[in-house]
């Protein structure tokens, strides 16, 4: 393997020594026409590279200010759980110690109706 591997390295060098000798051997004006078509292609390549970038700012940004506004309203508008949960717990706890059998709570709202329409 390693004897492949100094091969292959071995005709790399000889392709770029023979292409810096051709390429010194060319003529003046062939140098600039190649100089001038490398450096348009970049410039164009650039051209277009910047014009993406800045025309993806702008739902990038969006995208940054709707993402920063969902996770603060997530975290930090939403009402405390913890009060909710304890109340709820203090119901749960009244329900297990009361005297009343679990048929009354089941019945709970019948008879606060019943209470009222006795008032009236």
């Amino acid at each position: 393997m390693s004897t492949e591997q100094e091969r292959e390295q071995a005709f790399v060098e000889e392709v770029r020594k023979t292409l810096r000798e051709k390429g010194e051997k060319l003529d003046p004006e062939i140098i600039q026409k190649l100089a001038s078509i490398r450096t348009g292609v970049v410039e164009d390549h650039g051209v277009r590279f910047n014009w993406f970038w800045q025309m993806a700012r702008v739902p990038a940004a969006a995208f940054m200010v709707a993402t920063v506004g969902l996770v603060f309203t997530l975290f930090y508008l939403r009402p405390p759980s913890s009060m909710q949960y304890s109340l709820n717990a203090v119901e749960d706890v009244s329900i297990l110690v009361a005297e009343e059998s679990p048929d009354f709570f089941v019945d709970l709202d019948f008879y606060t109706w019943l209470s009222e329409a006795k008032d009236v």
